[in-house]
């Protein structure tokens, strides 16, 4: 009689180990914000954004010229609300200057994004960071900037 006994105990547990380890959420490989439970994929709800993350701009959009310098590290209260790369540069504070663009992205997600104090340039980073894009001074002749290039 206890024959028949160890192994239903032996299976009920290992069904129970089984169960157990098949509920577990575990971290999948490479993915940060991503788990992996009973073989799908759950995407946590998005974080709104509120511009507290510190924006590292460092050899960003860099220029000799005292006056850009000073425009775009001037900083702003900001709210935006679904922008598209095509509408993103004609929208204040950063309307001010000439833009250069080619091949920006088409159907992409938009961009919604707010902060009470953020400069030009942390804005115009976390954008090409956003959206991949490549943003660089374009100079004149006499070696002044004279528009930024923005290339996706």
């Amino acid at each position: 009689m206890r024959f028949f006994k160890l192994p239903t105990v032996l299976g009920l547990a290992t069904l129970l180990l089984v169960s157990w380890t098949s509920c577990e959420s575990v971290r999948v490989r490479g993915a940060s914000n991503h788990h992996k439970e009973a073989g799908n994929t759950i995407n946590p709800k998005p974080k709104k954004n509120r511009g507290n993350a510190v924006i590292n701009t460092k050899g960003f959009l860099v220029t000799p010229d005292a006056r850009l310098t000073s425009w775009l590290d001037q900083r702003f209260q900001v709210k935006y609300i679904s922008m598209t790369p095509q509408l993103i540069f004609d929208q204040v504070p950063l309307n001010e200057i000439k833009y250069e663009t080619h091949n920006l992205p088409v159907d992409s997600l938009p961009f919604d994004y707010q902060s009470k104090n953020i400069s030009r340039r942390e804005l115009l980073k976390k954008i090409s960071n956003f959206w991949k894009l490549d943003m660089t001074l374009v100079t004149g002749s006499d070696g002044a900037p004279v528009a930024v290039r923005v290339s996706g």
